[in-house]
């Protein structure tokens, strides 16, 4: 990372960048080192897409610290987000049909059972071109 053009013949034009387990660190922090080398590589013209099973409120405080500019994939991949924009640019929602095959498929609820769900409004987002 310190110096990327002498370890590869040429810049890579775009990084895709797992959150949990990858880029953070174990405290579910960034490191100072990863965050000035994804600034220089940004700066370098390397678009960085952050992808995370995250949803929008728990990602968006770790984006806006980390400072990209272009898009993110959010909520495994259920959500592209325009970072520069601060808006939606396509939402891919399970069908109800399916949603509801994958509750009955889990079976009774115990107390270890969690469900959960987010929407595009709990992700305070407008859509724009976003398909529902």
């Amino acid at each position: 990372s310190q110096d990327l053009g002498r370890t590869l013949s040429q810049p890579p034009q775009l990084l895709a960048l797992d959150l949990d387990g990858t880029l953070l660190t174990s405290a579910g922090a960034v490191s100072a080192r990863t965050r000035r080398t994804l600034l220089a590589l940004q700066a370098r013209g390397v678009r960085l897409l952050a992808c995370t099973g995250r949803p929008y409120r728990t990602a968006a405080p770790i984006l806006s610290h980390l400072e990209l500019r272009g898009h993110a994939a959010l909520s495994n991949g259920a959500l592209l987000y325009d970072l520069a924009c601060d808006a939606v640019v396509a939402h891919f929602p399970l069908e109800k049909a399916v949603a509801l095959a994958a509750i009955r498929a889990a079976g009774s609820p115990s107390p270890t059972t969690t469900l959960a769900g987010s929407s595009k409004a709990s992700s305070r987002a407008s859509p724009r071109g976003s398909a529902t």
